[in-house]
């Protein structure tokens, strides 16, 4: 099934990485791991798909997406990043992405953090999230994602760059 639904925040955690939190629309279900097709209403992207991880909780009344845009391609990323708050995107039913096997160690590049952001923060909210560890790494220091403020313990991050 295909939603329209709109972005009702948009952040920049980054240079090139941004933070959506879209509306979720009503008995949307999903959980830490999963992952949607986005597409645009426009018709340079008319018939395109992107997946992107899902990396809030599935408690939260919105969807949150945390993606790298690649302006250099000129693609689905890029055009997401023009969108601005109120504008639409079409959503696809969540998909299984990655699975929460529980605590364990996490290893991660770039943005392919995003479905260790959410596994994290469900293990955290379940209190199991204390025998986990986060090696991270990225190509160099400015392009960290801020992650205490996504809800990470500093105490379990190993971050090299």
């Amino acid at each position: 099934m295909q939603y329209s639904v709109k972005i009702i925040e948009k952040s920049w955690l980054t240079h090139d990485v941004i933070c959506l939190r879209l509306e979720r629309p009503l008995n949307y279900s999903f959980y830490a791991g999963q992952a949607i097709e986005v597409s645009l209403e426009n018709p340079r992207f008319q018939g395109e798909n992107a997946p992107f991880t899902l990396t809030g909780l599935s408690s939260e009344k919105y969807l949150e997406l945390i993606f790298k845009v690649y302006a250099e391609h000129e693609g689905m990323t890029l055009g997401i990043s023009k969108l601005k708050q109120g504008d639409q995107l079409l959503i696809g039913d969540a998909w299984d992405s990655y699975k929460n096997l529980g605590p364990g160690m996490f290893i991660a590049g770039g943005t392919g953090i995003t479905p260790c952001v959410a596994l994290l923060r469900q293990l955290n909210i379940e209190n199991r999230l204390a025998d986990s560890k986060l090696l991270f790494a990225n190509k160099t220091e400015k392009d960290i994602l801020q992650l205490l403020e996504l809800g990470i313990d500093k105490d379990m991050i190993n971050i090299s760059y």
